[in-house]
């Protein structure tokens, strides 16, 4: 009886938002590790993100019976009843929204409060299936793990994490655009405005390149700015060129399914390196 209750948090969510926050957090605190704020910050991570994945899946269970790849999930199996998944995200925000407050730092608290209504209200229930800006929306909650990381160290939101946050919600749009493409016939089964549906691939195509480009620029200034050691920008920038050239030139070699799952895979490797730069970036300085 308990797995279905674990998959209802999404787990493979919580362990892709993490990334973003250990990497924030150990910018922050310049690579070391401060335990009880670590693990009040992670703890509070964890159970925020599985009550928004939880009450996502409550309220998405109509089109998740529609799209193949969801029609897996609790929810659409009735392994759990709507009035006790409810109760259960609410448990799990509660002791998350505890967390931060107790164990971590009030901005976290704030940060964490902005994630969760972005994504459970502003995301689920509204644009997800009204609008093309669903994505948009969705990705100013996905992004903020890495601030909730970050603030939890300074208590206070400074230019270096602005432009870490907007760098991931950047990141964001190409990496849920290829999904939307491979994913384009579960997306028109459930109607959801996504912009392959609506606007069609080329002018998908062109929004990933525009966005991929946009954060190989947003990752050169920060890198300008002296926020990151040359060593870890070197190596972070050199693969998302990479990933800008994936985007350009590999689009007539392959299929549209092939290209869109290019960009997608690429972009979680790119997402992985970030983290891992910003994380040993107090190793790097002092080295």
């Amino acid at each position: 009886m308990i797995k279905p209750y674990f998959k209802l948090m999404k787990p493979g969510i919580i362990m892709g938002n993490l990334v973003y926050g250990l990497g924030g957090f150990f910018y922050a605190s310049h690579s070391t590790m401060v335990l009880p704020i670590f693990i009040g910050t992670m703890l509070g991570l964890i159970f925020i993100i599985g009550s928004a994945c939880a009450f996502n899946n409550v309220y998405d269970m109509d089109i998740d019976s529609l799209m193949k790849r969801t029609q897996d999930r609790p929810m659409v199996k009735k392994e759990i009843g709507k009035q006790k998944a409810l109760i259960f995200a609410t448990i799990l925000g509660v002791i998350g929204f505890a967390c931060l407050w107790f164990l971590s730092s009030k901005t976290a608290f704030w940060a964490g409060l902005f994630a969760f209504f972005m994504y459970v209200v502003a995301y689920t229930m509204w644009t997800k299936r009204q609008s093309v800006w669903g994505t948009f929306t969705g990705s100013l909650s996905g992004a903020v793990p890495v601030l909730v990381g970050y603030v939890a160290i300074t208590d206070s939101i400074t230019t270096e994490i602005i432009y870490i946050y907007l760098m991931c919600v950047i990141w964001q749009m190409p990496h849920s655009y290829g999904i939307a493409i491979f994913r384009l016939d579960d997306y028109k089964k459930a109607d959801i405005n996504v912009l392959p549906v609506v606007k069609g691939l080329a002018t998908t195509r062109n929004s990933i390149m525009l966005h991929i480009s946009a954060f190989v620029v947003l990752l050169s200034i920060f890198g300008y700015m002296g926020y990151m050691h040359p060593i870890g920008l070197l190596f972070i920038l050199s693969l998302s060129l990479y990933w800008l050239f994936v985007a350009v030139f590999s689009f007539k070699e392959e299929t549209q399914e092939k290209w869109a799952k290019k960009i997608f895979f690429q972009s979680i490797f790119i997402v992985v390196v970030l983290s891992l730069c910003l994380g040993f970036n107090g190793i790097l300085i002092d080295l």
